[in-house]
């Protein structure tokens, strides 16, 4: 009977998701072993980033609606009249201020919706300004307002530290519904242009046995606050916004043993990259999942890569299998082509829970030249 596990992996964290994998110890030494002997690697070293305050909160949510809610100001705009917005503080320049390339190519295409919706509880204001969806991921602005109900000691916290709990419903349905199997859908959030604000992020789920997310669907943002008993919840509209997007479907596969990759689907939007692949490990091998730290790079044909914003893998068939689901920031101007390289990042062999280090300081992979693919980028007309 096959098994079935998913990893989340928080932006800012990682340059490449799979880095907090948990390594067995078991086969720690088998895999050092393999990747200084055998000729299927190429060392190189590769940047890394400390988090930032950046926390990832995964949940299943109940469909209940709270009780007790003062729900205040309007609808959302749609793109267009959200252009004339623009400049209006605290309205797209959430996102513009962000940090998140693909965020800030949203607010500047005029992608972007924006909304005055807030709640207010014991004087604590919560709103969600700003939302955009490429069809690949959701991103949603929350801004917190008059800190007066937050209790002594929690005004000190940023947005981020004083949620408790988050809670999606996508037309009251619960988000983990388009998920494969009924398993929880990683929900990200990060800092957003201040501490006074965050972004949640979540992404669609057909690249992992998942359904596709409705084009057009209401949101339901469900928030808990450290110390206010009751929950913020705001509904806004969520409109997939497909210009200038390209879909590649490619369904390459690459064998390096014990290794075969299947890169699925690449997307590149305005907003995001992803990368869709199916990673197998021949059966007659002890390693499964677990025991890889393995990541991608992606690269265009002028050599820029781009920063890795969330990742998850889906394990099946007992750790044998991982459906891998990365999100990267977006590419400007498009290339002709682009290179995805895979490699393992080299475990400390004194100490199994830390990376290998370079004389630079900075963590050592191994790329898998076999398993390197370069795939032409082609604007259907």
């Amino acid at each position: 009977m096959s098994s079935n596990h998913r990893n989340g992996v928080d932006s800012e964290q990682l340059e490449a998701w799979i880095r907090q994998t948990p390594t067995n110890s078991d086969f720690t030494g088998q895999i050092m072993n393999r990747l200084d002997t055998e000729p299927l690697f190429v060392e190189a070293s590769c940047k890394t980033r400390r988090s930032s305050a950046v926390r990832s909160i995964v949940t299943s949510l109940a469909a209940a609606a709270a009780a007790f809610v003062l729900l205040i100001g309007g609808s959302f705009l749609s793109p267009t009249v959200a252009e004339s917005m623009r400049q209006v503080p605290g309205v797209s320049s959430l996102f513009r201020l962000a940090g998140d390339l693909g965020l800030q190519a949203a607010d500047e295409k005029g992608l972007v919706t924006s909304s005055g919706k807030s709640v207010t509880h014991h004087g604590l204001t919560l709103s969600i300004p700003v939302a955009v969806y490429d069809g690949t991921r959701v991103a949603v602005g929350i801004e917190r307002s008059n800190l007066s109900g937050l209790q002594e000691g929690n005004s000190r916290n940023t947005l981020m530290e004083s949620l408790s709990e988050i809670q999606l419903l996508i037309d009251g349905k619960r988000i983990g519904d388009y998920a494969y199997n009924q398993h929880s859908t990683d929900i990200i959030i990060s800092l957003g242009k201040n501490e006074d604000s965050a972004i949640l992020m979540f992404s669609d789920m057909r690249n992992q046995g998942g359904k596709s997310l409705p084009d057009k669907f209401d949101l339901t943002v469900k928030l808990t606050v450290l110390g206010i008993q009751e929950p913020y919840q705001i509904t806004i509209p969520i409109s997939m916004q497909t210009k200038d997007s390209i879909v590649m479907k490619q369904n390459i596969s690459k064998s390096g043993n014990p290794f075969t990759i299947t890169y699925n689907t690449v997307e590149l939007t305005p907003i995001t990259t992803s990368l869709a692949a199916r990673l197998e490990i021949s059966k007659d091998d002890p390693l499964t999942a677990n025991d890889l730290p393995f990541g991608f790079e992606i690269y265009d044909d002028k050599g820029r890569t781009v920063k890795l914003l969330n990742g998850s893998g889906l394990h099946e068939d007992n750790g044998k299998t991982i459906l891998f689901n990365l999100l990267y920031q977006p590419y400007e101007p498009i290339p002709t082509s682009i290179t995805i390289k895979p490699y393992i990042s080299l475990i400390n062999e004194k100490d199994k829970s830390q990376f290998k280090l370079g004389a630079d300081g900075k963590a050592l992979v191994k790329y898998i030249p076999e398993l390197e693919v370069t795939i032409p980028v082609t604007i259907s007309k």
